[in-house]
């Protein structure tokens, strides 16, 4: 009993975003690609950052650390991002959203992950999808996206032979499936928290707040980033084909699942604290009610100690069997009055 009761104590705390740290420089990796080929440059300078002058080769340059100003204006410069979005990448608290160009469409996400102390880590990732050309920006150096690279050196993998758009999808993907993952371990912890609102144990709720505010970050993440996603199939740009277009609908079915997932759990959570709040409120009631009955049976014990422990002259019951007969008198008050208690269930 003792063991199940200290594995059911579990505290949580959470943390709206990595820790910052100072800018440093960007790493860049270039992956060209196509039907019949493949190529991968490891941090690559700035001006190997061009768009690609083979029409049937699909360039991927990926940085990772996008808190570089310079390195993240100069491959604005020469791919034609706008300014303005150039700033937005630049930004790191911008919530999800989807911004369209003549030639290009770009989405701004946050890559959500549980820590090793059981905290939600985010970071924006930007991503821009162009004709013939991927962008993608992270703020830090985790490798997120390694096992897309697995996938392309796959010749005979579907985005070997697709388009940028199947590309930029897959990167979407891989942000949204850390989404359900994220959920999927808060599903545990929330049953978790079940069991140990039966111990009314004294942490139990700043866990469920704690459990519920990183919920609620999902949340706040997860709805912008679905509205986002529903207006990549009308993007005016035309580098989203229509081939993609079932897979962003799947992206989109996913969130949604998400989404009613946070409003669940966040309903379970709010009923979890009240049934905990409760069941203290009854044991207090119950504490309350038993030192009422002790009071309530000493206090006419009281009186006739105190009154015949008062030093007066004629002393009543003076003669030498008067302190049995109080004696007695007292232990039967007291236990008429416990009876009596007792059938009304007072205890």
């Amino acid at each position: 009993m003792n063991d199940r009761k200290e594995s059911s104590r579990i505290s949580f705390t959470s943390s709206d975003a990595l820790d910052k740290t100072k800018e440093t420089p960007a790493r860049l990796t270039l992956i060209d690609f196509s039907s019949t080929e493949m190529t991968v440059q490891e941090n690559i300078s700035i001006q190997d950052c061009t768009r690609p002058t083979d029409p049937s080769t699909i360039r991927w340059v990926h940085v990772k650390g996008s808190q570089d100003r310079t390195s993240v204006e100069q491959i604005g410069k020469q791919f034609g991002i706008h300014t303005l979005l150039v700033e937005d990448i630049l930004d790191t608290k911008h919530r999800p959203k989807m911004v369209t160009q003549s030639d290009h469409v770009c989405l701004i996400l946050r890559d959500i992950r549980l820590g090793e102390h059981q905290q939600i880590e985010s970071e924006q990732v930007s991503i821009i999808i162009g004709a013939g050309f991927v962008l993608s920006f992270q703020e830090s150096s985790m490798a997120i996206f390694d096992h897309i690279k697995d996938r392309i050196s796959n010749p005979r993998g579907r985005i070997r032979n697709s388009r940028s758009d199947f590309l930029g999808y897959s990167l979407i993907d891989t942000i949204v499936d850390r989404y359900v993952a994220v959920m999927d371990e808060l599903a545990d912890q929330v049953e978790a928290l079940e069991d140990a609102i039966a111990y009314l144990d004294k942490s139990t709720p700043s866990s469920i707040y704690n459990v519920r505010h990183m919920i609620g970050m999902i949340q706040r993440n997860a709805r912008p980033l679905r509205n986002a996603i529903s207006r990549l199939p009308k993007d005016e740009s035309g580098v989203v084909e229509v081939a993609s277009i079932p897979y962003l609908r799947d992206l989109y079915d996913n969130l949604l699942q998400v989404g009613e997932m946070t409003e669940t759990y966040k309903e379970t959570l709010s009923s979890m604290l009240e049934i905990h709040l409760l069941s203290l409120d009854r044991k207090t009631n119950e504490t309350v009610r038993i030192l009422t009955v002790v009071s309530t049976v000493l206090l006419p014990l009281t009186f006739l100690a105190s009154l015949f422990g008062m030093n007066f002259q004629n002393m009543p019951f003076d003669w030498e069997y008067g302190y049995p007969v109080v004696a007695g008198l007292m232990f039967m008050i007291g236990l008429a009055l416990v009876l009596y208690f007792r059938r009304k269930r007072w205890f």
